[in-house]
């Protein structure tokens, strides 16, 4: 299942999963100065850090949903939605960004499982050598 979602090889999936992982950080860090702004009570600045991260979540989920959607359904892109029936290529894309935001947790928690893997494994390899 790894390597059908984040690539064929240990080293792919590392080299695909790392800058995503960065957004995850740069997502996870903003939300958290967003609450503890809110707890001391800096409400303006608050607001605008939950929206940057709610902002940073939508696309984390394109990312992560998006590419686990298309390796599993096999739609490459969104022509491929538009095909047949304009109407039906409206509602599949409504569906599939639907799915893509719910799959993304689902995705986004694999993909951090696996980084924290393939790290481990990799720094105990470096150790044995």
């Amino acid at each position: 299942m790894f390597r059908k979602l984040f690539g064929e090889t240990e080293t792919q999936q590392l080299n695909y999963l790392k800058p995503r992982i960065i957004l995850v950080i740069v997502f996870v860090a903003v939300l958290l100065v967003g609450v503890v702004t809110h707890f001391m009570g800096i409400e303006p600045f608050s607001r605008t850090c939950m929206n940057i991260s709610s902002l940073l979540y939508a696309v984390s989920a394109i990312v992560f949903g998006w590419h686990f959607l298309k390796s599993m359904f096999g739609f490459a892109s969104l022509g491929a939605l538009f095909s047949g029936n304009i109407v039906f290529g409206v509602v599949i894309m409504v569906v599939y960004f639907l799915l893509s935001a719910v799959l993304c947790l689902i995705t986004l928690v694999l993909g951090i499982g696996r980084f924290i893997y393939l790290l481990v494994k990799k720094a105990n390899q470096g150790l044995e050598d």
